[in-house]
């Protein structure tokens, strides 16, 4: 479990226990899930698959802020799996089962009964993407030369690509940022050190995308495309 998590839940349960005039916290016991790759890949939304003994526990932080969240089912009988939908730019700071083990103060050990789980058993990761038609320019390698701007037409932030027929290189692409609508990039090609002047042809194409849980298709509204290439 991630140690601010842990800091969290700590805080709660003092808050807790001051208001009802308790000074130390119930014993629990608590099992946590291992966490699977990709669970905290916070450019896409996630959907986790979770098996549990009882009613599992998600921790999910989104702006600096932790909630405990809800699965899209409510089972009557355990064990069950449950699905939860992780938004993207949330991060999973764990998953656990926990009960406490008597009312109020108890003394001696707190553990697990025989037979209490917790496990994630996939993570889908999906989303959908755009992309726009091509756009090519003529650059002589070997010799110095204006650098292209690249304006591009998007509904949201675009990313792009730059590529030619057989050439391993890539140039550097730097981001201008956006405003109405427009994304301005600079694609400088001063890193490249291959010898003779070879003119090449090189693509531009631009792409966005988005995370989605489900069938993914485009969403209305979303476009892409080459407003113009330039040089610089």
């Amino acid at each position: 479990m991630h140690p601010s998590v842990r800091r969290w839940l700590l805080r709660t349960a003092v808050v807790v226990g001051a208001a009802a005039s308790i000074a130390t916290p119930q014993k629990k016991w608590s099992i946590e899930a291992t966490l699977p790759a990709g669970v905290n890949d916070a450019t896409r939304s996630r959907v986790l698959v979770v098996s549990a003994s009882r009613e599992p526990r998600l921790y999910v932080r989104h702006d600096e802020v932790w909630t405990i969240s809800q699965s899209k089912e409510s089972p009557t009988a355990w064990p069950a799996t449950l699905t939860f939908e992780v938004p993207a730019g949330s991060t999973v700071g764990g998953i656990s089962v926990e009960k406490g083990c008597g009312g109020g103060m108890c003394s001696g050990e707190c553990e697990p009964p025989d037979g209490e789980y917790v496990r994630v058993d996939r993570v889908d990761l999906t989303s959908w993407t755009l992309a726009s038609g091509e756009s090519s320019f003529t650059r002589a390698m070997g010799k110095p030369g204006p650098r292209q701007r690249i304006e591009v037409e998007a509904s949201r932030e675009p990313t792009l690509e730059v590529t030619a027929p057989g050439m391993t290189y890539r140039p550097q692409i730097e981001s201008r940022g956006s405003a109405n609508g427009r994304a301005t990039f600079v694609v400088d090609f001063a890193s490249y050190r291959g010898t003779g002047e070879v003119k090449t042809v090189w693509t531009v194409r631009a792409s966005i995308g988005g995370p989605c849980t489900g069938p993914c298709p485009v969403p209305a509204g979303e476009y892409v495309f080459i407003a113009g290439v330039f040089d610089e």
